[in-house]
């Protein structure tokens, strides 16, 4: 029989505690990130710091691990804005702006990037134990049983990254029916918004417990076709 664990269990509160701390200090980078963004790109792309800041909400209110699935997504997706194309579209990276970097700098940014999304990754996927193992499938006999520590909310959260995902691809579509150009790209930056979350929020939710798993696997397909929407709309209809 595998050892069953109380939630008051040292090394069940020991784990807890270590990812609140996990997820404050993740708040403040995204915090950070956020305020780098603000101040570098405010004039042309005065949306582009909100998903660092709703990030950092989430992190400090809700304090789900899911939610390290959306840090993972939001260092993932800057990693194109160092490309001219998309730089042009949903704005450069404030980071590279901020200091001026050569090409090879660019480089060890987009590194240290790479590892900022695999360390949250890593991060969600270990800390997600916290919403209970009895839940999870494919663990050894022999593993003790974790009970329900942290609230699973990623019901709730599935549900608003479809939501997201349905949004962001209506303000696409708007984005290409209005012929005013500054208004179809505050279109476009209002959608991207809704996808980081809507795959963020998706991704999370998808590899914790939950209920609503076609929710959220539709929310990270209704993202996808926004985010390609946007670059055709973008090449063919505003640009």
């Amino acid at each position: 029989m595998p050892e069953v664990l109380l939630s008051d269990h040292p090394n069940i509160l020991l784990a807890a505690n270590r990812f609140r701390r996990i997820a404050f200090a993740w708040a403040g980078l995204s915090a950070l990130v956020g305020l780098i963004t603000l101040r570098m790109l405010s004039g042309s792309f005065p949306l582009a710091a909100v998903p660092w800041f709703i990030c950092t909400l989430l992190l400090v209110s809700i304090q789900q691990p899911s939610g390290m699935a959306l840090v993972t997504v939001l260092w993932g997706t800057s990693l194109l804005h160092l490309l001219p194309g998309v730089a042009a579209l949903f704005g450069p990276d404030p980071l590279t702006l901020m200091f001026e970097v050569s090409t090879i700098e660019k480089i060890a940014f987009a590194v240290v990037r790479i590892l900022l999304l695999l360390m949250a990754w890593n991060q969600f996927m270990f800390y997600r134990m916290l919403y209970g193992t009895s839940y999870f499938s494919g663990l050894p006999k022999d593993s003790p049983v974790i009970p329900e520590v942290i609230r699973n909310r990623n019901d709730s959260l599935a549900r608003i990254a479809l939501w997201l995902g349905v949004v962001s691809l209506l303000a696409v579509w708007g984005a290409g029916l209005i012929g005013v150009q500054e208004m179809a790209l505050r279109l476009i930056a209002f959608a991207y918004i809704c996808v980081l979350l809507s795959i963020g929020l998706g991704l999370g939710a998808v590899f914790s417990p939950t209920n609503r798993r076609r929710d959220a696997l539709s929310a990270i397909g209704f993202g996808f076709i926004s985010f390609l929407s946007m670059l055709v709309v973008a090449r063919f209809v505003i640009l």
